[in-house]
């Protein structure tokens, strides 16, 4: 989890969570039990794997589901993947709203004049063909300009950089990068979509804070198998 300080004496706490699926009234109950029984304000959950998009309000709060992409080989459908959803706390002040797509969603929560913009991301995996991860950090680049674009119209607002956090299935590596990276990670090695994100990270002058700590190995993996972990859960402001 990550806490943003938004304004003097309140503190907003984030999570994100790969959900695998969130398609039965079951695993929808088991998430809003773990959401209140953490005390999470704001959560984006990626995967859910849903064909329709709902909104519906739930314990404490308001849950939005954003539909998954339909698969298809040779015309017959073979499920769907990825989708977002957002689950946000009754008492955050949403000033917007918006699941654009598949794999990005955007909470913007204004507090006093103050206006942060919450991202949350599922990137594809490093293995995908350039053109999947082209189109994917486009996309994210197009949403934050966009949302920037919007935000400077409003003259009676502060408005702070973006906070974005999500599986970005991307290495980043341990070399220090100044108001970057702060070098403390899981793999000494980057990847591809390690170094688009870095690239991201470095447009927009916004620090990867996750990578100036220690963190436990139970919340660095978000996969891991008997040879391999992945540390792709990265918290970027």
């Amino acid at each position: 989890m990550a806490r943003n300080r938004v304004a003097k004496d309140i503190t907003i706490k984030l999570g994100y969570l790969n959900a695998r699926f969130l398609t039965s009234k079951g695993k929808i109950f088991d998430l809003i039990t773990e959401i209140k029984n953490n005390d999470i304000d704001i959560i984006f959950i990626a995967e859910t794997k849903s064909k329709i998009s709902s909104n519906f309000d739930v314990e404490h709060g308001k849950l939005w589901i954003g539909e998954g992409k339909m698969n298809k080989i040779n015309e017959k459908s073979t499920g769907v993947s990825g989708g977002m959803a957002i689950y946000v706390k009754n008492n955050i002040n949403i000033y917007k709203l918006k699941i654009y797509n598949n794999r990005i969603a955007v909470v913007q929560q204004l507090n006093n004049k103050v206006l942060t913009t919450y991202i949350g991301i599922y990137a594809p995996t490093d293995d995908n063909n350039d053109e999947t991860k082209n189109k994917f950090f486009a996309e994210v680049n197009e949403v934050i300009e966009l949302i920037i674009n919007e935000d400077k119209k409003n003259k009676d607002i502060i408005v702070r950089k973006p906070v974005i956090l999500g599986d970005f299935n991307g290495y980043i590596g341990r070399n220090k990068m100044k108001n970057i990276h702060g070098g403390y990670y899981m793999c000494s090695k980057d990847n591809d979509n390690g170094i688009r994100l870095l690239e991201l990270v470095m447009k927009l002058n916004i620090s990867v804070i996750n990578t100036y700590y220690k963190r436990r190995n139970s919340s660095r993996f978000t996969w891991s198998n008997t040879s391999k972990h992945k540390d792709p859960k990265l918290i970027i402001l």
